[in-house]
């Protein structure tokens, strides 16, 4: 693996150059979460390229790793009495004694035992599911009942995605982000019914919105909104 050493912003940056995976025609700079560097680079990449990327880069390098220190900084996410959110309803967490496999909800309060952060995150992954898989097959269904175009429902599957709130296959299944189980209801219905106009437009074109303005005239606060809670939230990060 070669390494660069860029000296910028009074001091050496180390990028850990690695060749890209198979067919990634593009450059491509990470920062992993132990602050390490990595650049991601195609076969037969120039020098001359590599270090033009790099310098074009540095600004969002510096910022990045800012970023990361102010995260290694903040309290754990899992400590007692921090805030998560359900249906776009704030809850408070509350750790109890036992295990930290499953969490359940109590009045205002979702309960668990502690443990270290990976455990507690595995945890709320797993719950994230399960809420998911419980709650959207309705919410899908009603807002497949505005859409003269589904005529049976689609196949859904649920998983956690960290730039995507929803997807849909050419073949008509339907993916839903877990993470969006802690938006308001309003907010996840505006991305299923991006996802059903999906089913009759497979694409981003005039005809996918005119249809969106269709069902739902106002998809484009919807969506503003459903970007506000997350910026103001974290509910996706």
């Amino acid at each position: 693996m070669q390494i660069l050493d860029i000296a910028y912003a009074g001091q050496t940056w180390r990028i850990h150059c690695r060749p890209a995976q198979r067919r990634n025609r593009y450059l491509r700079l990470t920062v992993a979460i132990d602050g390490k560097i990595y650049l991601s680079q195609p076969l037969n990449c120039r020098q001359a390229d590599i270090h033009t990327f790099i310098h074009t880069h540095l600004d969002w390098l510096a910022a990045r790793a800012r970023s990361l220190e102010t995260q290694a900084t903040q309290p754990s996410p899992y400590a007692a009495g921090s805030k998560y959110w359900l249906l776009g309803e704030a809850l408070r967490l509350v750790l109890t004694d036992g295990a930290p496999r499953t969490i359940r909800r109590d009045g205002d309060c979702l309960i668990t035992a502690p443990g270290d952060e990976k455990t507690l995150a595995t945890a709320f992954r797993r719950f994230h599911l399960a809420e998911s898989a419980a709650r959207f097959p309705a919410l899908v269904a009603q807002e497949a009942a505005r859409c003269p175009w589904v005529k049976t429902l689609p196949p859904l599957r649920y998983r956690a995605m960290q730039r995507r709130w929803g997807c849909c296959r050419s073949d008509g299944m339907i993916t839903l982000n877990t993470r969006l189980i802690q938006y308001p209801p309003a907010l996840i219905a505006y991305v299923i019914v991006h996802e059903l106009c999906h089913l009759q437009e497979h694409n981003h074109s005039p005809a996918f919105y005119a249809l969106m303005q269709t069902v739902q005239p106002d998809w484009q606060a919807r969506e503003a909104a459903l970007r506000c809670f997350s910026r103001e939230n974290g509910a996706l990060l």
